[in-house]
């Protein structure tokens, strides 16, 4: 996602969903994972922030739908996806 030419790529070969959720979200998905190696830092956390900060913009660029993933549980979010992708290709 930094590079324009990655965001061009995205761009032109399809549609682009963008699950958003915060860093807080994401850091209590993502706790317990050991297998994330830009977390490898004494503040995980702090670093979610900063990722979130320097590539939230860039997502939203090159978004053709964003959800909002914070808080809904699977099935729910699934058939809230599901439903704004119908509304969008005018399904």
């Amino acid at each position: 996602m930094l590079r324009a030419t990655n965001r061009d790529c995205l761009r032109d070969n399809g549609s682009v969903l963008y699950l958003h959720a915060s860093p807080q979200m994401l850091w209590h998905r993502v706790r317990h994972n050991r297998h994330r190696p830009l977390l490898n830092t004494p503040d995980p956390l702090a670093r979610l922030q900063d990722l979130y900060t320097q590539r939230d913009a860039l997502y939203r660029e090159v978004a053709d739908w964003i959800i909002e993933s914070d808080r809904e549980q699977v099935a729910r979010f699934a058939a809230n996806l599901e439903d704004q992708l119908r509304k969008a290709l005018g399904a």
